[in-house]
C-alpha cells in the first residue's frame, strides 16, 4: 500500500508529520514510499544498521539502529531503536538486539562514534558478521544512490512510522537525520551483492 493512500494528500501529510515538507527539494517524495501491512511469516536473514552518536546531551544526535528483514529481495524495516544513551548503555543495547534477532550482519559506520563499538562487537559471536562502513561520499550522495530502491518498491516500512517518514521526506532539510543515515547505510550495503569481505572494514558509498 502506498503511503499517500493511507494518509492523504501532500498538504495533509505535512500537517500529519508536524513539519513542512519540501516536495521539490527533498530527495524522496510521498509516492516513493511503500508500506507493509503484515510481515512475512519468515525472513531469509536480518541485518542491523547502526548510526551512533559521539556523546549524550540535549543537542547531540541520536544513536539509531534500523533492523531489516530480507525476504524475496524485499527489505522490510521491522524495528527501529532511536535513543540518546551513553556508551555502556549502547553496548548493552547492541548485545540485546543481536541476541533477540540473531542478524547475519551488523553494520556500523567506521568513524569516531562507531569505532569503539565495532571493536567491542566481538562478543556477538562467530555467527554474526560485524561490518565497519567507511563512507566515501557525503550523506546526501549516499541517500541519492538508494532512491531507486524506494521507487522500485524494494523497501517497505511499517504503517505507524511517523518519525521515520518525517526524516525520509524532509531530508536533507532536517536537523536530526540519524534514521536516514542508518537506512542509507543499510541500502548501500545491500546494493553490493557479493558479500565477500576479506576484512572487517569495507568501503562503500
Amino acid at each position: 500500500m502506498k503511503l499517500e493512500q493511507e494518509i492523504g494528500s501532500y498538504n495533509d501529510n505535512a500537517q500529519y508529520l508536524q513539519e513542512p515538507i519540501a516536495p521539490r527539494s527533498s530527495l524522496l517524495n510521498m509516492e516513493d514510499i511503500s508500506f507493509y501491512e503484515n510481515l512475512p511469516s519468515r525472513f531469509d536473514y536480518f541485518v542491523q544498521s547502526w548510526d551512533t552518536a559521539i556523546k549524550m546531551s540535549e543537542d547531540s544526535d541520536y544513536s539509531v539502529c534500523t533492523m531489516w528483514g530480507i525476504f524475496e529481495q524485499k527489505y522490510y524495516l521491522v524495528s527501529l531503536v532511536r535513543e540518546k544513551i551513553n556508551y555502556p548503555e549502547l553496548k548493552n543495547l547492541t548485545e540485546k538486539l543481536a541476541r533477540e534477532y540473531q542478524p547475519k550482519f551488523v553494520l556500523s559506520e567506521d568513524t569516531a562514534s562507531g569505532q569503539q563499538l565495532i571493536q567491542d562487537m566481538g562478543f556477538l559471536g562467530d555467527n554474526i558478521r560485524v561490518i565497519g562502513i567507511k563512507p566515501r561520499f557525503d550523506k546526501v550522495t549516499r541517500c541519492v544512490s538508494v532512491v531507486p530502491l524506494f521507487q522500485s518498491v524494494s523497501v517497505l516500512i511499517p504503517k505507524q512510522s511517523s518519525i521515520i517518514l518525517k526524516e525520509l521526506l524532509n531530508f536533507p532539510h532536517i536537523k536530526n537525520d540519524d534514521i536516514v543515515d542508518s537506512v542509507s547505510q543499510f541500502l548501500n550495503f545491500m546494493k553490493d551483492k557479493s558479500f565477500k569481505y576479506p576484512a572487517r572494514i569495507r568501503s562503500l558509498i
